[in-house]
């Protein structure tokens, strides 16, 4: 970490809020539901329909909350890896600078070149990603929620394992499955 905190140093504002505000997204998408069952338990349950609106309207506020936290996240991991790159490709380049003809010979042009441009880029996108995603990882820590099937209990209305010919404990169960559709 210390190599690289001078990178992150001129920008440490955005490394900070980018998870933030995607924190404020990620409320947002574990509150909505909350309040939709509010809406049929309570208001459509009791024939309320100021109640209904109510809730409705604290749902798009909610909404609204959420994407001005996405963008923002987006916006400022953005800005960090950009600054972070930036960064690591002007030190990357005083120091090929030093390198003397035979040095840079023995690494070839081509190589230095792809140095500074794609090897840099893909630190970059590693950086955007893991602050954007960082905070939304544990939520999908159950493989079966990236495969689209649950186990049966009525969680996110999917397929069960049962009907879908599809055991939990097998990793390479789900390919049988689609590869039978």
């Amino acid at each position: 970490m210390k190599r690289y905190g001078k990178y992150i140093r001129p920008c440490w504002y955005a490394f900070i809020l980018g998870p933030l505000l995607m924190l404020t997204e990620v409320a947002g998408e574990v509150l909505l539901p909350s309040f939709m069952a509010d809406i049929i338990n309570v208001g459509a349950a009791n024939h309320d329909v100021g109640y209904i609106l109510q809730k409705g309207m604290i749902m798009i506020l909610t909404a609204f909350i959420m994407m001005a936290g996405g963008v923002g996240g987006a916006w400022f991991a953005s800005v960090a890896a950009i600054n972070f790159g930036t960064g690591l490709r002007k030190d990357a380049f005083k120091k090929i600078q030093t390198f003397s003809f035979s040095e840079i010979d023995r690494f070839s042009t081509g190589s230095l070149v792809t140095r500074l441009t794609n090897d840099i880029t893909q630190v970059q996108n590693l950086i955007m990603m893991a602050l954007r995603m960082m905070l939304r990882a544990p939520r999908h820590a159950d493989r079966r929620d990236y495969y689209g099937v649950f186990d049966g209990s009525g969680a996110g209305g999917g397929i069960s394992d049962r009907s879908a010919g599809y055991d939990s404990r097998d990793p390479f169960a789900f390919t049988h499955c689609i590869s039978e559709i």
